[in-house]
């Protein structure tokens, strides 16, 4: 800021996501998306247990499934949000 206060902005909390859930040695798995303005990101721990990172920029609500391991999954994502799914196997 002007004032030289520290600001946590989108990126930290972008940041800390990934950084928490998606654990060293994990690989990413292929995503898409229809909405332009909702962004996905999966990955798969060592674990085995799959994070996928959802990211609605756009200003209305997007109703959406996912399809991961053979089951599809309705999600109902609300304007300028985030979520993290985390599915074990």
């Amino acid at each position: 800021t002007q004032t030289g206060e520290a600001v946590k902005g989108e990126i930290y909390y972008d940041m800390y996501i990934f950084s928490h859930f998606v654990k060293q040695g994990a690989v990413s798995l292929c995503t898409s998306s229809f909405f332009k303005d909702v962004q996905i990101a999966a990955f798969e721990n060592p674990d085995k247990q799959t994070v996928v990172v959802i990211n609605n920029t756009g200003k209305r609500r997007k109703d959406v499934r996912i399809y991961i391991n053979k089951q599809f999954y309705p999600l109902p994502l609300d304007a300028k949000s985030k979520y993290v799914l985390l599915i074990s196997r």
